[in-house]
């Protein structure tokens, strides 16, 4: 069984697509986990020998020797081959690690199907931390249940199993991510194997059954796994009530499949059962092996290369199974004392190494790389998101914390403008300011943080949180701010495309594909619209959501500097870079990406934003800089081994100050 849940996790992560659900061997690893530990404590609770301390000394064996072993071994290679903010993320991973919280620490980081999940050696923790909060809750449970009546005791699980899922597919729709990574959206997947231990308490299952019903339960139980492996995508909503075909299919396996069944004589093959043994070293050491092979390739290493992994990582996990493993396990030759000892020592130290590495500055390429000025400015180019970070944030509106305003350009001068938008407004943040000191302008970078930057769109995740009238009070009380300022002209830059996902048949992934291997990374997410009482993820509501909001600004009676979409790259340029580097390569003199596709991409905001008129409104095209300019057909995203983007789609200060220095002609062409 154990087999049968590792290898489709790991052929998944390597990407082979005719097993689109293997990850969903993870949730055939948890039933199986709670069956086995609820059968041991059950047995020891009957027998009257059962100790806590004893049961954390076996999960201690078990678990920890090898996972802190594989945790220390990606440590070099993540010091090498690791960008600085992969670097920081990566020990903040090994912290959370130690204190068995990965699962939350990647909700926030990331999905788990994204292109900077698959760089993250750690990642697949995750469920190693799910397992733990539940091993830390589960006994105490049973404690205070034990003696109740057997049939409240079954009652009381099935209670907590269902509440578990109902949760699970209730955050389905609020919070994808949240249900993928948390312990309370996952635990009814363990308490399903505890409700299959606790039936048999008086004995196993299948010898209460017919030889003939037992043979077909089993059978129907593999194939219901089996399904869900090929049938499941990426896109699938899970775990919730899909889920409940893979678990429900475990535990008749692990209820009825025994020597006698054709299922039992499957699984009972000396490979699988083989694999089976070192399932738990093999799940441990394939994703670093993944993740790094990803990180030090300039393109998705391909099947040949996946194929070679997979025998490394089985080979590693027979060596660490004999090695490691088996002598930790055994009392005679490691101690209580010396495995709790030796458990409190290595968690502390890996924690340790966890902090230190994310705020000792080891992370930083200066650090570690003896790179040249040039090659410096090209792993890790000036931008204005991170000049943003040392603004010192004003609140400008008595009673609206959340509205912060950040003052750059010319102090004291008589023209002042407002930029105002999400990120991709303050990637423009340096550039502008350097001009605005060259020109005598005051400029004034507006950020509310009530709500998303467009009043009436907001993140399906925080639908729940937000209050739709509370935004709309921020968002007028901040056009009340600007109406009172000395402006003369607002800026408006945001990632609108970005903001509108999904729109079907217009905007049908979050990311850009660059159709050349380059992909963007971002954590899914999908955005809804407020209409009528409900939020819909309908694409002509949503885009006139984002006209009202230009509108909104046209109507202060300032110039407004509408900054449309920048085109996507699908490459992190800076990171595109430094694979070069520590492949001993140059760093690419261009990189550009075809203009078709970004067109494409962006036509439905275009023509939205296209729509919009009246007032005082200038349109800023950053494609007419950044396309068909440096190469025929193509979008430039690097020039003479010269970054214009920071990432895949935040430019680098090169960038925008292309971007700047055509908003301050179109000013003074108006006279603004």
């Amino acid at each position: 069984m154990r087999a049968l849940a590792v290898l489709p996790v790991i052929l998944h992560h390597s990407n082979f697509g005719w097993i689109s659900g293997g990850y969903v061997g993870v949730d055939v690893f948890f039933v199986i986990s709670g069956y086995l530990i609820a059968s041991i404590i059950f047995s020891e609770k009957v027998a009257g020998n059962f100790s806590l301390a004893k049961f954390y000394e076996r999960r201690a064996r078990r678990i920890l020797p090898i996972l802190f072993l594989v945790v220390l071994t990606c440590i070099p290679p993540a010091l090498t081959w690791m960008t600085k903010i992969q670097l920081e993320e990566f020990f903040e991973s090994v912290a959370a690690v130690a204190l068995f919280a990965s699962n939350f620490l990647f909700w926030e980081q990331t999905g788990y199907f994204g292109v900077a999940a698959e760089t993250k050696p750690l990642l697949h923790t995750w469920s190693l931390a799910v397992e733990e909060q539940f091993y830390m809750l589960f006994p105490l449970l049973t404690i205070v249940l034990w003696k109740l009546p057997r049939r409240f005791f079954a009652t009381a699980l099935v209670v907590l199993a269902l509440a578990s899922l109902a949760l699970s597919h209730y955050t389905l729709s609020v919070a994808p991510s949240a249900n993928f990574y948390w312990s309370p959206t996952r635990i009814w997947e363990l308490l399903a194997g505890v409700l299959l231990a606790t039936a048999e308490r008086n004995g196993p299952l299948h010898p209460r059954v017919a030889a003939g019903l037992a043979e077909s339960l089993s059978f129907l139980g593999l194939a219901a796994v089996i399904a869900s492996f090929f049938a499941f995508e990426r896109s699938t909503p899970f775990p919730g009530l899909y889920a409940v075909l893979p678990v429900v299919g475990t535990g008749l396996i692990l209820a009825f499949a025994r020597e006698r069944t054709l299922v039992g004589r499957i699984l009972g093959t000396p490979p699988l059962v083989g694999i089976g043994l070192i399932s738990y070293s093999a799940y441990l050491w394939h994703q670093p092996l993944f993740a790094f092979a990803r990180l030090r390739s300039l393109n998705e290493p391909g099947p040949l290369t996946y194929a070679m992994l997979v025998a490394v990582a089985l080979a590693l996990a027979f060596l660490s199974w004999r090695l490691v493993e088996l002598p930790f396990r055994d009392r005679r030759r490691v101690s209580s004392r010396q495995i709790v000892g030796s458990a409190v020592f290595a968690g502390a130290a890996v924690l340790a190494l966890g902090f230190a590495g994310r705020f000792s500055g080891i992370a930083d390429f200066s650090t570690r790389f003896d790179f040249s000025a040039a090659e410096l400015a090209a792993v890790a180019p000036a931008n204005g998101n991170d000049a943003v970070r040392d603004c010192r944030w004003d609140r400008p509106i008595d009673g609206f914390s959340k509205i912060r305003a950040c003052r750059f350009g010319a102090p004291n001068a008589a023209k002042t403008v407002v930029l105002l938008g999400d990120s991709h407004a303050e990637a423009l943040f340096s550039a502008l300011d350097e001009k605005f000191r060259r020109d005598g302008v005051a400029g004034i970078l507006l950020r509310n943080r009530y709500c998303d930057l467009i009043v009436g769109i907001y993140e399906r995740e925080k639908v729940g949180l937000q209050n739709h009238q509370s935004c709309v009070t921020a968002h007028d009380a901040m056009l009340e701010y600007v109406r009172r300022l000395p402006a003369s002209s607002v800026v408006i830059s945001a990632r609108w495309t970005f903001k509108l996902y999904p729109v079907s048949g217009a905007i049908d992934r979050m990311e850009f594909d660059n159709g050349e291997g380059g992909v963007g990374d971002e954590r899914e997410r999908v955005y809804q619209a407020f209409s009528a009482g409900r939020f819909v993820t309908d694409g002509g509501v949503k885009a006139k959501a984002m006209q009202d909001f230009v509108i909104s600004l046209l109507d202060t009676g300032l110039a407004v500097f509408l900054v449309y979409p920048v085109p996507e790259v699908g490459w992190h340029v800076a990171d595109f870079n430094f694979k070069h580097l520590i492949a001993h390569r140059p760093i690419p003199s261009s990189v550009s990406t075809d203009y078709a596709r970004f067109a494409l991409r962006q036509r439905f905001a275009i023509e939205h934003l296209d729509a919009i008129g009246g007032g005082k409104l200038v349109r800023i095209h950053p494609s007419d800089l950044l396309c068909n300019t440096y190469v025929p057909g193509r979008c430039a995203a690097q020039v003479d081994s010269r970054p214009l983007y920071n990432d895949d789609d935040h430019l680098s200060d090169l960038g925008a100050g292309l971007v700047a220095d055509r908003i301050l002609l179109e000013m003074r062409k108006g006279g603004l």
